[in-house]
């Protein structure tokens, strides 16, 4: 698999990082680093733009879901709601991503 790296820089440089990550979601090759948790942390130090997953168990999210949390991110399921503890469907994001990537996801 081919590494890509995107390097963003001025005024529309969030409008250009949405458009690069709905355009992975849309073909297919956004992936994971293979561990729930770790993935979510990253999305709190800002490594990664946003993370969602379905059919997760609660210890599988449930340290990642609190360190976003405690970052300023936001996480919900994929309605929205407060629920992904109990549903294990994930979407994490920073604040800025979250209903952008929502919308991206339901569609």
């Amino acid at each position: 698999m081919e590494t890509v790296h995107t390097i963003v820089v001025g005024r529309d440089a969030m409008a250009c990082r949405f458009e690069i990550v709905f355009n992975l979601i849309d073909n297919d090759i956004a992936t994971t680093i293979g561990a729930a948790a770790l993935d979510m942390a990253w999305v709190a130090a800002g490594r990664l733009d946003g993370f969602w997953e379905h059919g997760l168990q609660i210890w599988d999210i449930a340290a990642g879901f609190l360190i976003v949390r405690e970052a300023g991110g936001f996480v919900s399921d994929f309605a929205s709601r407060d629920k992904a503890l109990e549903t294990g469907d994930v979407v994490a994001a920073n604040p800025t991503l979250h209903a952008e990537l929502l919308k991206t996801l339901r569609s």
